[in-house]
């Protein structure tokens, strides 16, 4: 058995499976894809990959099979899931994964089958390429299409199949991959995101009903079981704040996203010219992103295919010379109507395009300067997380009034930004605020009612409707 030495969990023991799983060309390209794209231009630690993250998984999802006193046969399964969860991301992860909701034609389709996820990616490496491996298959445990199926679905949260608990080991409300990605990140970047006791966690796990419930034996542990949970949503609103709301790391990831955009629009123009658009020529190149590419890749694409304004930006993000932010707005400075529409626009990507391309070329106008806008809300949020207090089961949040808080807290933060090539001739903030007003409900009409609207959406209504509703009451009141 390998030994592998990791900083955040020590030492790492590997299967040999598990060692010809990592030595697959898919799961080394890894490497070369950061697991925070773009969050070094603020913290020069951050520098860490998919690659390290996903060992890390892995080997939290043995140790909470281990807790829930799982079989040989089902911890193995989990901790492959772990490992292999990230393997279909994109190069520069989900800032290159946008494109696919932001232009759903480029959605490959595969045995018709639509890609628009890095989870579909994922699944596809295992079932179609992994899974035929000469030596992956010689070292599996089982070398059917089956079990290549089943761990394909577990390492993308879907049971099918297998018992749902394995699935939510690996992508549940406390699982796996956010302990990972939690403190990794913070190791990496510096931020104290809060005190996670990873041996407190796995103690106040169990399994019941075929399910992972937080609980404790006594009325003490089940105290400190809702302790440990309090600390993971602690965490994640921390994470948000101070790395992924970060203006430099969204006018980054803005700066890649439209360079990469305008890159695939000129070579799309330029088979339109010869007579030769191909959708599958596209696809393909999609494809790569997701199978092949790794963040260096992804330049030398832009720099190849890209105009001179594309290649304009990768030059000044090659050499730190990010967009300076001229404005921002969160959930206090945006009236309660527009929060609504943001809200709902954030979850229909084309929709989210159309916005910030749209606002970004209002305010070129305005300031006689190139503009980019980042629209974001916070993601993620636990949604089925349950409790086992005084042998009676319950959701987290009737019995923790600090998650009912944290969960406000995290639902509200939205970070709408603006960035200009120079800092001149910034436009007054109640202009702005009303083109946003007025585009976020143009924009409204263009989404479909069919569209589904994700909790972290539904939540921002409802808290946006209700202080709506309060300012109506204080004002009649005079």
């Amino acid at each position: 058995m390998k030994v592998i030495h990791d900083p955040v969990h020590g030492t790492i023991r590997i299967s040999r499976f598990e060692e010809a799983l990592i030595q697959t060309p898919q799961f080394q390209r890894l490497r070369g894809i950061e697991q925070l794209a773009m969050s070094h231009f603020v913290y020069p630690g951050a520098n860490h990959t998919r690659f390290e993250h996903s060992l890390g998984t892995m080997q939290m999802a043995g140790r909470i099979a281990d807790q829930l006193g799982l079989s040989r046969d089902e911890r193995a399964l989990v901790r492959v899931g772990g490992l292999l969860h990230d393997i279909g991301h994109p190069a520069f992860s989900h800032a290159v994964e946008a494109i696919l909701r932001r232009n759903p034609l480029y959605q490959p389709v595969l045995q018709k089958k639509t890609f628009s996820s890095h989870e579909d990616f994922t699944q596809y490496i295992i079932e179609e390429i992994l899974s035929r491996d000469e030596e992956v298959l010689r070292r599996a445990p089982d070398s059917s299409k089956d079990y290549f199926t089943i761990f394909s679905h577990i390492a993308v949260g879907d049971a099918f199949g297998a018992p749902s608990y394995l699935a939510q080991i690996i992508s549940g409300d406390i699982d796996a991959d956010r302990i990972d990605f939690l403190m990794r990140d913070s190791y990496h970047t510096g931020v104290s995101l809060g005190l996670i006791d990873v041996n407190q966690i796995l103690e106040s796990l169990v399994l019941e009903g075929g399910r992972v419930l937080l609980g404790g034996e006594d009325g003490y542990s089940e105290e400190m079981a809702l302790v440990a949970a309090e600390s993971i949503l602690t965490a994640r609103a921390h994470h948000y704040s101070a790395i992924i709301h970060n203006p430099t790391t969204q006018a980054a990831r803005a700066m890649l996203l439209y360079a990469l955009e305008g890159s695939l629009d000129k070579i799309i123009s330029k088979m339109k010219k010869e007579d030769k658009t191909n959708k599958n020529s596209v696809s393909k190149i999609i494809m790569d992103f997701f199978l092949k590419s790794t963040d260096a890749d992804i330049f030398s694409f832009i720099r190849t295919h890209g105009g001179r304004t594309e290649q304009k930006l990768i030059t000044r993000l090659k050499e730190g010379r990010i967009c300076p932010l001229i404005m921002r707005f969160n959930f206090s400075r945006l009236h309660p109507q527009t929060r609504t529409a943001l809200a709902i626009i954030t979850q229909n990507g084309h929709a989210k395009k159309k916005f910030e391309e749209t606002l970004a070329r209002r305010i070129q106008d305005r300031c006689n300067t190139p503009a980019l806008v980042d629209l974001d809300l916070a993601s993620g949020l636990p949604k089925t997380i349950r409790v086992k207090t005084n042998d009676e089961e319950g959701f987290f949040y009737d019995n923790s009034a600090l998650a009912n808080g944290l969960i406000r807290a995290i639902s509200r933060q939205i970070s709408l930004c603006i960035f200009t090539q120079k800092k001149k001739n910034t436009p007054p903030v109640e202009e702005m605020l009303e083109e946003i007003k007025t585009l976020s409900r143009q924009l409204l009409g263009f989404i479909r009612e069919e569209t589904p609207i994700k909790l972290e959406a539904i939540l921002l209504i409802f808290q946006s409707l209700n202080k709506l509703f309060s300012q109506e009451i204080d004002t009649s009141c005079f």
